[in-house]
């Protein structure tokens, strides 16, 4: 029996206005268990698998919120697979996939390819800030997708450190997302630290700017912001 552990839930509304709920199950990649994409009734009852990840080019392992573009397809990232190269790289740095839930058909749109600088399997939750255009975190690196072009490009400017959690617009049409970081050493350091960032994202620019900086050493303000954000009230 096929274990369930789903990181993200969705809902949908179908053709025939029933709800469902669609989710991903990350797997275990040590236990051969790549993943799948499931759907459920509005009850959380009725799981169905609607597609079985594999190691290969096909992508493994997601991560990242199910997304619902507004074209209808559903949208996500795996960590693994994608380009496969020799060992002991064979697994892939992860892809870009779409789901079609009309015909119930997956497909890779973008494969983040062999090298993990500077995608290093760390992928951010999307977001469709404006019509037609998909935003997400790959690494230290923020790209956009096109769906109608079906193409994918690179913002200019990187972080500090690997993209988490997921963008929010901001009242002034700014995305903002926070970095991870790898640790917080216990000496005096200089120059740029590694404790994790806010970045804002300027969409008409196509470039990302780092417009907060943490310093666990001297301000106590932790290091390794693993959430999203959200705005409260405009401005804040």
């Amino acid at each position: 029996m096929k274990k369930f552990t789903l990181l993200f839930l969705l809902s949908i509304s179908t053709a025939f206005a029933q709800k469902e709920l669609w989710g991903v199950n990350k797997g275990d990649y040590l236990g051969q268990d790549y993943g799948c994409i499931s759907k459920f009734d509005i009850n959380s009852e009725n799981g169905l698998i609607m597609h079985n990840f594999s190691n290969g080019s096909s992508g493994s392992n997601p991560v990242s919120k199910l997304f619902m573009a507004s074209n209808g397809k559903l949208y996500g990232t795996t960590i693994y697979g994608g380009y496969l190269q020799p060992f002991p790289y064979e697994k892939g740095f992860g892809v870009l996939f779409e789901y079609d839930i009309i015909i119930n058909k997956y497909r890779v749109v973008y494969n983040f390819g062999y090298s993990p600088s500077p995608y290093d399997s760390r992928y951010s939750d999307l977001i469709e800030p404006v019509s037609g255009v998909l935003y997400g975190g790959a690494g230290n690196k923020v790209y956009k997708y096109n769906l109608d072009t079906e193409t994918v490009s690179f913002l200019t400017g990187t972080a500090d450190n690997v993209f988490t959690g997921g963008f929010v617009k901001g009242s002034n049409g700014f995305l903002y997302l926070p970095t991870a970081s790898s640790y917080c050493p216990n000496t005096t350091s200089t120059g740029t630290s590694n404790y994790g960032t806010i970045v804002k994202v300027n969409i008409v620019a196509n470039s990302i700017q780092e417009v907060y900086l943490l310093s666990c050493e001297i301000t106590f303000d932790g290091a390794g912001i693993e959430s999203s954000m959200v705005e409260t009230v405009p401005g804040k």
